[in-house]
């Protein structure tokens, strides 16, 4: 039973310091910017902040790297083909495990070329990939659920929403 504990203290630990974006209205504009929880596990060498103005019909993409390069990128809504939003399970196996969930949401552009603007990651479910029955990973099924994440509705919603507000429609 300690160990059940302990396993869900440590689930409810890494969806506190998983890095997801903040997504906030400023006037009349959508940013999206990276939080404390990625200057964390980056040391303060990565910075992203997205801003989407529906009026002059435009993305801004503002990047700091390794805390001293700047890049700042202006995106027309007229170069964006589609919307990506995917999903990988990077523990994905034939045994049983728990997902590590990486769900990335940017765009595909005109030249050819695609801009990935945040990825949501954090532990997902228990997936049951073996001979044996559910009813014989009852700890897992049960901690899988008493701590879960929103990582997939959160990167859904956004992707939802960069595809409203530019007119691009959404692509796996």
């Amino acid at each position: 039973m300690i160990e059940v504990i302990l396993t869900i203290l440590f689930r409810i630990f890494t969806l506190t310091f998983s890095p997801t974006p903040a997504i906030k209205k400023e006037g009349g504009l959508l940013a999206i910017e990276s939080t404390w929880k990625t200057a964390l596990l980056t040391l303060g060498g990565r910075h992203r902040r997205v801003l989407v103005d529906p009026k002059n019909r435009g993305i801004i993409l503002t990047d700091r790297r390794f805390w001293l390069f700047r890049s700042s990128r202006r995106i027309p809504f007229d170069a964006i083909v589609s919307i990506l939003y995917g999903y990988v399970d990077l523990a994905d196996s034939w045994f049983s495990h728990y997902d590590e969930d990486l769900y990335t949401v940017g765009l595909n552009l005109t030249n050819g070329t695609s801009v990935a603007f945040f990825r949501f990651f954090g532990q997902g479910s228990f997936t049951n990939n073996s001979i044996y029955p559910d009813w014989c990973f009852w700890e897992e099924n049960m901690v899988s659920k008493t701590a879960q994440h929103d990582m997939e509705s959160e990167s859904a919603t956004l992707a939802g929403v960069l595809s409203h507000i530019t007119g691009a429609p959404l692509e796996n």
